[in-house]
C-alpha cells in the first residue's frame, strides 16, 4: 500500500521542484527580466517568444498591448519607474496617424543599464520606418530588422537551419492573415539576439 503512493509522491515533488527551477530567475532577480511592449503581430508570437527567452536564461513581463507608437513613451515611464529590467522590447501595431515619440529612448536610458531593442516590421509605414531609422543612429538602441529572415507578405524564402522545412527547401514566414509559425520562430530567435 506504501508503494502505491510514494511514487505519485516523489513525481509530485519532482514536477514541483521543476516548475519552481523554471520561474526562480523571475521571482528573484528581475534583472534577467524583459520587458514586451507588443503590438497584436507580437502578442501572437507570445508563445515562441517567451520559450526562446526562457531557453536563454530570462524571463518575460507583457505590458498592455500598444496600438500605436503614441502609446509607449507614457507607457515605458510608467512601466520602468516600478522595477529593474534586462532590457526592453518595442514592436507596437501600425499607426501612420502618430505623431512619432523619439524621447522614448531616453525614458528607457533614466532606467538605467537596459537595453532597448525596436522591431523594424516589413510592412511598416514610411513615418515608423522614419522613427525606426532615427532610433538605429543612435548606439544604445537594437534594432531587430524582421525583414532579412521574413521577406516580403507571401513570398518563400529559404529554410534556416531550424525550421520545419519542405522538400522544395523554402517556406513562408507571413502572409495576409500575419506571421506563421516559422515567421514567430524567427522573430524570437532575433529577438533573443538583440537582447543578449
Amino acid at each position: 500500500m506504501r508503494n502505491r503512493f510514494a511514487r505519485p509522491a516523489i513525481v509530485g515533488v519532482l514536477a514541483l521542484a521543476v516548475a519552481l527551477w523554471w520561474w526562480w530567475p523571475g521571482l528573484s532577480d528581475r534583472s534577467t527580466t524583459v520587458l514586451i511592449v507588443g503590438g497584436e503581430r507580437l502578442a501572437d508570437g507570445r508563445e515562441p517568444l517567451d520559450r526562446r527567452l526562457r531557453e536563454n536564461g530570462f524571463t518575460t513581463e507583457w505590458s498592455a498591448m500598444a496600438d500605436s507608437w503614441c502609446d509607449v513613451s507614457d507607457r515605458l515611464r510608467t512601466e520602468l519607474a516600478g522595477g529593474s529590467y534586462r532590457a526592453v522590447v518595442v514592436a507596437p501595431a501600425s499607426d501612420a496617424s502618430c505623431a512619432l515619440d523619439t524621447d522614448l529612448v531616453d525614458s528607457v536610458r533614466a532606467s538605467g543599464d537596459v537595453r532597448l531593442a525596436v522591431v523594424a516590421w516589413p510592412d511598416a509605414t514610411p513615418a515608423e520606418s522614419e522613427f525606426v531609422r532615427q532610433l538605429s543612429d543612435r548606439s544604445d538602441v537594437r534594432v531587430i530588422d524582421t525583414a532579412r529572415l521574413l521577406g516580403d507578405v507571401g513570398s518563400e524564402v529559404d529554410c534556416l537551419w531550424w525550421d520545419d522545412c519542405p522538400s522544395s527547401g523554402r517556406i513562408v514566414a507571413w502572409d495576409a492573415t500575419g506571421l506563421t509559425e516559422s515567421g514567430n520562430q524567427r522573430v524570437a530567435r532575433m529577438t533573443v539576439a538583440a537582447v543578449r
